[in-house]
Formats: C-alpha cells, sequence, structure tokens
C-alpha cells in the first residue's frame, strides 16, 4: 500500500502513541512527526481508504482504529538506497544489532535476511536516521534494550552488536540450518570460554 511509506510510518507512531491526535490539525501532525503537510494529508486519506481511520461523528471527528492491524504494519525495510550498506549505517552506539546481522559482523559466516535492533531511540528517530520503511513483510524488528546495565548500548569488539547470548539465542530460536550453525561457532568463540 502506498499509504505505508517512510513519512507515513513516522505520522502513524504518532497516532498510535496517542491516537486522539487523529483529530488535530494536519499542521500540528506534520509539526510533531517531522514531515510536509502534504504527507499527512495522503497518510490520513490512506489510513481512511485502508478503514484505519472512521468518520466519528457529523462533526467531522475521527477515530483511530484497527490498531493492532496497524501496529502489524510497523515492521520496517531499508529504503532501496540503504538496503546493501546496513554494517556502516550504525556506527556509534544509538542502536545494537542482534540475530541475524549481528551474527554476520562478528563470524563474516552469514548473510543476513532477518535484521534485528535493539535500541532505545524511538522508532521516528530510526526512521530517520536509517531511512526505514514501514513494510508488513519487511525484514526488520526494532526492539528496547531488555536488560539493565551500566552501559547497555555497550559496543563488542568494536562492532554495534548485543552481547554473544542473545545473538545465540535469536539464531537458535529461528530454527533456520544455517543460523544454527553460525549459532554454533559463537557459542564455541563467545560464550563457552566465559561459562
Amino acid at each position: 500500500s502506498s499509504v505505508f511509506t517512510q513519512t507515513s510510518g513516522q505520522i502513524i507512531f504518532q497516532l498510535l502513541k496517542n491516537s486522539e491526535q487523529v483529530n488535530e490539525t494536519q499542521r500540528y501532525l506534520a509539526h510533531v512527526s517531522k514531515v510536509s503537510l502534504g504527507s499527512v494529508s495522503k497518510c490520513i486519506l490512506g489510513l481512511l481508504d485502508e478503514g484505519f481511520i472512521v468518520k466519528w461523528d457529523k462533526q467531522n471527528k475521527y477515530q483511530l482504529v484497527r490498531k493492532e492491524a496497524l501496529l502489524e504494519k510497523c515492521k520496517y525495510t531499508f529504503s532501496k538506497q540503504n538496503s546493501n550498506n546496513w554494517q556502516t549505517q550504525l556506527l556509534n552506539n544509538e542502536a545494537l544489532w542482534a540475530g541475524e546481522p549481528a551474527a554476520a559482523l562478528i563470524t563474516k559466516y552469514l548473510n543476513p535476511e532477518q535484521f534485528t535492533l535493539f535500541t532505545n531511540k524511538t522508532k521516528q528517530e530510526l526512521l530517520i536516521k536509517l531511512k526505514l520503511v514501514p513494510d508488513i513483510n519487511g525484514e526488520i524488528t526494532i526492539y528496547t534494550p531488555f536488560w539493565i546495565d551500566s552501559n547497555p548500548m555497550e559496543r563488542m569488539n568494536g562492532q554495534n552488536v548485543v552481547h554473544p547470548l542473545i545473538i545465540y539465542a535469536q539464531l537458535i530460536y529461528s530454527n533456520n540450518n544455517r543460523n544454527i550453525e553460525t549459532a554454533q561457532l559463537i557459542y564455541n568463540e563467545y560464550i563457552k570460554p566465559n561459562i
């Protein structure tokens, strides 16, 4: 659907955070989403077309509905110009790769197909910084770190990756033979020596 673009993702993020904003002015939504006024208009019309926004009463009040289905659409994919340089997009501690991309960075043994990021940054900030595009079938999932550490975004061996235990667990959980082989490499090199 043409409604699920990078800029629409920024607007949808605001609406899912506070669904009452669906009745704010388009100028306000453009301001808080950091997008153009035209982008808000296209997004709202698209959400109306797809049944995520419905007219609530005669005073032109709207309601955001099917929020869970809308949230399901908020997986992400790389924009075309950024799909081949994911390794160099995160050169600081703002986000850490996990799962397949993390394994690829530390083992050089895997070409990732599914991408996982852990970050304290908002999804809106990552949409802008990484130029991600919302896509229900997207290959990128974003999580908030669930561990408490003095520096939860600490780099491992100079790479922006999570702790090897998390990488290992995600690879094993995928039930993919190539991922399981890579998990064994990570276990042998990074986990077994420390347990």
